[in-house]
Formats: structure tokens, sequence, C-alpha cells
């Protein structure tokens, strides 16, 4: 619908939701939800990216935030392809047509999508890998950051 209409924000809130580990999509049918939570998001890239579009099931759950399957892999290559394709599906999204586009706010999400998936990953991989990582990103400020932490907890010992 958001496709085709104006939206917009209400500043009151009509619905609470609670969800917990025993909630129904948790327990009862968990495959099943998830399963169709990776199919409707392989659907919306292919809406902005063209019907032949297609990204490893990896690469689509970290988009989701599940960077499990991603870094199980222990593979740089992998993930710094998964950072690209992010950027590459933003750029078709901030070039597709919708009533609703807002390009600032677009790129500004795809940021902090960008850099919170990333700060879950330097958590995750090792130091070496996080390292490799970071350098192979581009991401030199993150990269002088995590050296001077390194260096300052090897000092303290």
């Amino acid at each position: 619908m958001s496709r085709q209409f104006k939206i917009y924000n209400l500043p009151e809130v009509l619905l609470d939701y609670r969800q917990s580990s025993q909630s129904l999509h948790q327990v009862n049918k968990k495959k099943e939800y998830d399963e169709a939570a990776f199919n409707q998001a392989v659907r919306n890239l292919r809406y902005y990216a063209g019907d032949g579009y297609s990204l490893s099931k990896e690469c689509v759950k970290c988009l989701q935030f599940d960077i499990e399957p991603l870094v199980k892999q222990k593979d740089i290559a992998s993930i710094v392809k998964c950072f690209n394709q992010l950027d590459f599906i933003t750029e078709k999204i901030v070039a597709t047509e919708n009533i609703n586009r807002d390009t600032t706010n677009i790129r500004k999400a795809a940021l902090v999508k960008r850099r919170f998936t990333l700060s879950l990953m330097l958590k995750r991989l090792g130091f070496r890998k996080a390292v490799l990582l970071l350098i192979r990103m581009g991401e030199f400020g993150l990269l002088l950051e995590k050296l001077k932490y390194a260096m300052k907890r090897r000092m303290s010992y």
C-alpha cells in the first residue's frame, strides 16, 4: 500500500504488541513464520532490484539483523559482499519512484542499519578478522578506534 498511497505516522500509540519467548510465532509455527519473513524480504528486494536479483540466504538473513549464518561462514569476502549489497539496494530504493520516498531518510536509515549490523559483526568476529573486515570495507575511522581500544587493554595488563 505504501508504494501507491501516502502514509503518515500518528503521534499516538494505537496498538500495544507484546512478544515473548512463549509467543505463538516463537513456539508453534516458528519455522513457518521465519520462512514467510524471509520470502517477504526477498520479494521486497526483487521489487527494487529486479526479478532476477538474488542474494545468498545468509546475506538476506544478515539484512534482517540475523548475522549468525554469515558469521559462521568465517568468510570476510562474503560479509563485505553483503554490505555492498546493502549499498546497492539502498541506491535502488532511492531511484524508485514512490509517493512516500524521502531520499535523505532512506540513506540515513541505510547508514544506521549498516553501522548497527557492522557493530554486531565486529563483536562476533575475532580481533584479526574484525580488523581485516574494517580494512576491506574502508572503515578506517572504526579501525583506528578498535586499534586504540585494543592497545589500551593491552597496556592495562
